[in-house]
């Protein structure tokens, strides 16, 4: 018998329904990386992915630290030693509501983080991610 490569004939990928983010795919991958989250996938390509583990832990920093990335604070966590300042920069570069005040960027990006959180594949351990 063996173990010989096949290739795959039909791939079947289903999307999640949320959107967001228009045109600022490498803005959003500034935020994963400012969070800690590895992310792998060229520059400017449509496709990235990350660690689903990763991914949930900087979900969760966001939402434990909304204050101190608001003031600037730096601290040492589980995802590494991580400057709050960076966080905040990030998320004010995705600019994705019309007034780009810090709560309402903030919460946007959350909520986004959250929709795709609950969107992606059980059990992957990897979050893959695509625009278009």
């Amino acid at each position: 018998m063996g173990k010989r490569i096949r290739v795959a004939k039909t791939w079947h990928v289903e999307y999640g329904p949320t959107e967001g983010f228009n045109y600022k795919q490498e803005e959003f991958k500034d935020l994963l990386n400012s969070l800690g989250v590895g992310v792998i996938g060229e520059e400017g390509a449509d496709f990235f992915e990350c660690e689903t583990k990763e991914f949930d832990k900087a979900v969760k920093l966001l939402k434990e630290q909304k204050e101190r990335i608001y003031n600037y604070e730096k601290a040492d966590n589980e995802l590494g030693y991580i400057f709050f300042e960076d966080i905040y920069d990030a998320i004010m570069d995705l600019k994705i509501v019309s007034e780009n005040i810090f709560d309402s960027c903030y919460n946007e990006a959350l909520r986004l983080m959250e929709a795709y959180q609950k969107e992606r594949a059980e059990g992957d351990a990897y979050m893959h991610f695509l625009s278009f």
